[in-house]
């Protein structure tokens, strides 16, 4: 257990005189909030289905805010035949992404256009968006120097052997079914997946990233420059790398954002990535508590919460 103490020598001090954290705690985070041995406490998506119904005891306290978190499908495009712009829009077109938050995050999880979340400086909403389109799909593969040659395809993932991943199988099922195409599913070991992954063949990525700061470089750069160590994907493109690199030292912050802005478009434009959603984090609140806020990099703002006898 951690004792913070409010400082009364800060030019703003804390409305609430003691805040105790609990640290490794043991047992269910519900119970514990059903309890009352806790006042706030983090939930899954899981639980929070369930207690988001309008007559569940605890509706009342469940909050909820969109993260820096998106869950994204990464293409190579140095490998063939993921390497023609053609056929990467045929992979991006022939998803159905909405069914799949449905089937598997309950509607709890939005759809992500962009590569930037929502709450990040600099997000801009994508205009043109790729839309689960199986005609148009099937008219790109068409379009592309591969079609009526595809080779199998390989999705790699972190996991180990003897994981199974049904979010995984349905897309690769959405891709047999309206183009034809024969993807494998590869896992590798979570501990060595960075090092191993660039080497894996894997024509395309499964993955996510949270934001460590927010700002678009954490994202954009870290996920998409060439020679960063997380382009997971092995994606290059030499004109996204120069404005990534112009960003790094540009001083002005609206220009900044205008080059990330315009580095995210020519990413969204050549299908590097399709994003899938973008997370939400929810908690569990004692209604007693005003106050309180929870941001989107999920550091809570307690300086102003305080408990009341209501």
């Amino acid at each position: 257990m951690l004792i913070y103490e409010r400082n009364n020598s800060y030019h703003t001090p804390a409305k609430t005189r003691y805040i105790l954290y609990l640290l490794n705690r043991s047992g269910d985070p519900v119970s514990l909030f059903e309890a009352g041995e806790v006042d706030i406490t983090r939930i899954g998506a899981e639980a929070a289905t369930e207690i988001q119904e309008p007559d569940h005891l605890l509706h009342d306290s469940l909050q909820s805010a969109a993260n820096l978190c998106t869950s994204y499908l990464y293409f190579n495009n140095s490998l063939p035949p993921i390497d023609d712009l053609n056929v990467r829009k045929a992979l991006a077109l022939a998803i159905d992404r909405e069914k799949l938050i449905d089937q598997f995050t309950e509607n709890l999880y939005t759809a992500s256009d962009s590569l930037l979340p929502p709450a990040m400086p600099g997000f801009t909403p994508n205009e043109s968006p790729p839309i689960y389109d199986p005609k148009a799909a099937r008219q790109a593969l068409k379009d592309s120097r591969y079609a009526g040659d595809m080779p199998t395809l390989k999705l790699v993932t972190s996991g180990r052997g003897n994981d199974e991943s049904p979010l995984l199988d349905a897309i690769i099922n959405m891709w047999r079914q309206e183009l034809g195409l024969a993807v494998t599913l590869e896992y590798i070991d979570p501990e060595v997946f960075n090092e191993e992954v660039k080497d894996s063949g894997g024509h395309i990525v499964n993955g996510g990233w949270c934001a460590d700061y927010p700002d678009p470089q954490n994202f954009l750069d870290i996920l998409f420059h060439s020679q960063s160590e997380f382009n997971n994907s092995g994606y290059t493109n030499p004109e996204v790398d120069a404005l990534l690199e112009q960003a790094r030292a540009e001083l002005d912050p609206t220009r900044r954002l205008e080059l990330y802005a315009q580095a995210e478009r020519l990413l969204l434009d050549n299908f590097a990535a399709l994003p899938l959603w973008n997370t939400v984090t929810f908690m569990l609140v004692n209604p007693q508590l005003e106050g309180y806020l929870l941001g989107p990099m999920e550091v809570a703002q307690v300086q102003n919460m305080v408990k009341t006898d209501r």
